[in-house]
């Protein structure tokens, strides 16, 4: 089956190694497994990350393209597609809207995610996430630092993805929006979101710091604590 393929492709990719298969059972029945197990068995954040794989695949614009007379689209008559010939004939975007696509996922997975909304948005899928995770936005700073300067990749991170805050003024009560966009040394051009990707260096330092302090304290105890036992002075060597 395509479709049961190009999952399980996209799936290694995100670190996932149990390959997804579907078992019919009957004619319009059928149960899927991840490796020896059945779907509801494998935990909540691989029923969460299958829709959302298989919605990016399903978004391909040339799924709602015109089809030729016999019912063929365009790429039907290229034996091997190219991305070049993928975008000649894709001359639409989908769109797709995601809540927390990080819920329940394994935060190597939530990074890994990145790079397939990154593949999804450079084939013609506009994508907009929400999302209270770090891990999605600072996979995305570290892909534009790791991009060679001057790049394909680089130069479509640096104009297409933008980072917005949403926040709620205090006083008025009213919802703001600040927009920041990727920087080729791995940052935020505008403005960096509070409370957000601070949280994690935030935490690190506080750990750092108090170890620093519980080492110190226990030196400190280790010395006081220092009892020294008297014993009998040496003699006076004797001269020959």
């Amino acid at each position: 089956m395509p479709l049961e393929k190009a999952i399980n492709h996209v799936m290694v990719s995100l670190g996932i190694k149990a390959p997804l298969k579907v078992a019919d059972i009957s004619d319009h029945v059928f149960q899927i497994h991840i490796g020896k197990a059945n779907l509801p068995h494998v935990g909540r954040g691989l029923n969460f990350l299958f829709p959302l794989v298989e919605l990016g695949l399903y978004a391909d614009p040339l799924r709602f393209a015109k089809l030729s007379q016999d019912g063929h689209s365009p790429l039907d008559w290229i034996d091997e597609p190219s991305f070049p010939d993928y975008e000649e004939y894709c001359n639409s975007y989908s769109h797709i809207i995601l809540e927390e696509p990080e819920a329940h996922i394994h935060p190597k997975v939530a990074s890994r995610l990145a790079h397939y909304f990154v593949s999804l948005a450079m084939a013609r899928r506009q994508l907009i996430v929400e999302t209270h995770n770090d891990h999605l936005v600072r996979r995305l700073r570290r892909m534009a630092v790791e991009a060679g300067a001057g790049s394909e990749l680089e130069k479509w991170l640096l104009e297409n993805v933008a980072i917005i805050e949403v926040s709620q003024d205090e006083t008025s009560g009213e919802s703001k929006a600040e927009v920041s966009r990727l920087t080729a040394e791995g940052g935020l051009e505008e403005h960096w979101p509070q409370e957000f990707m601070d949280e994690a260096s935030d935490e690190e330092s506080a750990i750092f710091y108090a170890r620093l302090d519980k080492t110190k304290e226990a030196a400190a105890e280790e010395q006081i604590n220092i009892h020294f036992i008297e014993d009998d002075e040496p003699e006076d060597e004797v001269e020959p």
